[in-house]
C-alpha cells in the first residue's frame, strides 16, 4: 500500500468515515457504519450495563420450566433487545449494518459467558447460554428490519 494511502487510510479510520469507494475498506465496514448521535445510544448503553450486571452478579435464579427453560429465553430476550435498540440508534436496514449489530451482540454475550466462568465463583460457561445470546441477536435485528420503516 503506497504511503499516501496509509496516510489517508488512517485519517478516515480516526474520523470514522470512510468513503464510498475505498478500496482498503473492509467489506465489513460501510459508509454508514458512522457512528449515530450520542443521544441515540444512550438507552443501549444502559441495557449494555443491565446485561452486564445482571451477567456478573451472584446466580440469578429464575423459576424452572422444563420444556425450554426460562433462564435461555431471558438470555434471548435480552439480547434481542439489546440487538433492537443497537439497530434502531443506527437507524439502517443495511444488511450489513445489521449483521454487524448481530456479531457485536453475539461476541459480547459469548465474552460475558467466558467472563462469568473465569473471574466468578460459582459461575459457569454454558455454550447453550451462548448459543441463546446468539439466537437472541439475530431475532432482535430480524424484528428491527421488519417492523421499521
Amino acid at each position: 500500500m503506497p504511503q499516501e494511502t496509509k496516510k489517508v487510510f488512517w485519517q478516515h479510520f480516526f474520523s470514522g468515515r470512510f468513503p464510498a469507494k475505498c478500496t482498503f475498506t473492509p467489506d465489513f465496514i460501510t459508509p454508514s457504519m458512522s457512528l449515530p448521535p450520542k443521544n441515540k445510544l444512550l438507552l443501549p448503553f444502559i441495557w449494555f450495563l443491565a446485561i452486564t450486571w445482571l451477567s456478573t452478579k451472584g446466580g440469578v435464579s429464575l423459576p424452572g420450566f422444563s420444556l425450554i427453560g426460562t433462564d435461555k429465553l431471558a438470555h434471548a430476550a435480552a439480547y434481542a433487545l439489546l440487538s433492537w435498540l443497537l439497530a434502531n440508534a443506527y437507524g439502517s436496514r443495511e444488511f450489513v449494518v445489521l449483521r454487524n449489530i448481530s456479531m457485536f451482540s453475539f461476541v459480547y454475550g459469548a465474552f460475558m459467558e467466558f467472563v462469568q466462568y473465569t473471574f466468578f465463583p460459582n459461575r459457569y460457561f454454558e455454550i447453550d447460554d451462548m448459543l441463546a445470546n446468539g439466537i437472541g441477536a439475530i431475532l432482535g435485528v430480524w424484528m428491527y428490519r421488519f417492523t421499521s420503516k
